[in-house]
């Protein structure tokens, strides 16, 4: 029967096709459903690649926002030592004006004393004088 097949097929003809072709065809199918498992393997491999690429662009992200928010921490910081510096130095500023403007006042007041003093002191002198 074999060697009928082979005589009944021209010599252009395949010899997958003709009769027997239910043995080709099941060797088709492995062949497809073999290739099917290659590209399913292959694409499950990228895939898995492609997450895990993911996965280390995700942590490096997270690790730039966790930078990120520790140096906003850092000048929100600076910024508030920097804020209560300058206040300490202007009320440090405020309390010298205070106590020179005191010291002033009370050295102008100590001068009006002796020159009042002075003025009476030289009525005094001339009101003597004056009863002599």
């Amino acid at each position: 029967h074999g060697a009928m097949a082979v005589a009944s097929r021209s010599r252009s003809e395949s010899p997958w096709f003709g009769e027997g072709s239910s043995e080709s065809s099941s060797g088709f199918a492995m062949y497809s459903a073999t290739a099917s498992r290659k590209r399913a393997e292959q694409d499950s491999i990228l895939l898995a690649n492609r997450i895990r690429l993911l996965r280390t662009e995700e942590a490096k992200t997270r690790k730039k926002i966790v930078e990120t928010e520790k140096k906003t921490k850092e000048i929100f910081e600076l910024r508030r030592r920097a804020e209560e510096k300058r206040l300490a130095q202007e009320a440090e500023q405020a309390r010298r004006e205070q106590e020179e403007a005191e010291l002033r006042a009370r050295q102008q007041q100590e001068r009006a004393e002796q020159q009042r003093k002075r003025s009476e002191g030289a009525r005094t002198v001339m009101e003597q004088a004056r009863r002599e």
